[in-house]
């Protein structure tokens, strides 16, 4: 073999044994972008949250200038995990009247669907999880909402605002520790509400499945 071939062949060699590094370095820079963390900052509102009135004119000029915008819109994972079956005002009274996050769902559609054009179920995947009393949310009738201590069961005065949650993409789950001690089953869970086997726990692997905690007690 000549000189000239030797150092032909060298110089093929040098190139694929760095070959595995460039592949390896492409992959992550792939990996990276795929997942998608951050987005490319936008404005908002991209429309306004009652679809007319801006942020300025709502809460004076200047509003809008200083307003921090959803940085992440689109990959986004927010699980919410409710331990209460009722709002408690700032007065610390409970409000039966009020479901807690349910009465409150047309804020987070807003805020997501209009403010930032964002779409449930496509740009942000929201999963909520019934825990302790708050499991009482995903009965179609229970004595939680009967105002009498020990009364009879009575309608989940909740349900249309839950049935809403589902049909926008919104996931959700009882907890089955719950449903034991409340007595809810297959007979009186409200349609297209699923299990998990414990709801803590649960919340935990949907942290570790990269999901956003809002905690709701």
């Amino acid at each position: 073999m000549s000189i000239m071939q030797r150092t032909h062949v060298k110089s093929v060699a040098k190139r694929l044994s760095i070959l595995p590094l460039t592949l390896g370095a492409l992959m992550f820079t792939q990996l990276a972008v795929g997942a998608n963390t951050i987005s490319t900052p936008q404005d908002c509102p991209v429309t306004p949250y009652d679809g007319t009135t801006s942020m300025d004119d709502e809460f004076g000029y200047g509003a809008q200038a200083i307003t921090e915008c959803y940085k992440v819109r689109d990959h986004a994972r927010v699980v919410i995990s409710i331990g209460h079956p009722f709002l408690t005002r700032a007065n610390g009274v409970v409000d039966r009247t009020s479901g807690r996050f349910f009465s409150q769902l047309d804020h987070l559609i807003k805020n997501y669907e209009n403010v930032h054009g964002m779409t449930i179920g496509k740009d942000v995947e929201v999963v909520v999880v019934l825990l302790e009393s708050g499991g009482a949310l995903a009965a179609t009738q229970h004595a939680t909402f009967n105002p009498i201590a020990g009364g009879a069961p009575m309608p989940n005065p909740f349900v249309p605002m839950i049935e809403q949650a589902m049909s926008k993409g919104i996931k959700i789950y009882l907890c089955q520790v719950a449903a034991r001690n409340l007595g809810i089953n297959m007979t009186n869970k409200i349609p297209g509400i699923g299990f998990v086997p414990g709801g803590h726990g649960s919340v935990a692997d949907f942290q570790l499945q990269g999901y956003a905690l809002i905690s709701m007690y």
